[in-house]
């Protein structure tokens, strides 16, 4: 298991759900855990104030 914290995105791929800046963050990969506050606005589908698209992660 890793110690990176995967984050949700919407249309800026540099602000998570949550509202962490993810430009200098690395990629998550297998086995990173789940921020949870991303997983609890993505399970709830808050939709970003930009857009109403679908989410990616990071």
């Amino acid at each position: 298991m890793s110690d990176a914290i995967s984050h949700y995105y919407c249309c800026a791929p540099d602000r998570a759900l949550c509202g962490l800046d993810l430009k200098e963050a690395a990629l998550s990969g297998d086995g990173d855990q789940e921020c949870v506050v991303c997983v609890d606005l993505n399970a709830l589908a808050v939709h970003c104030p930009d857009c109403a698209s679908g989410r990616n992660a990071v």
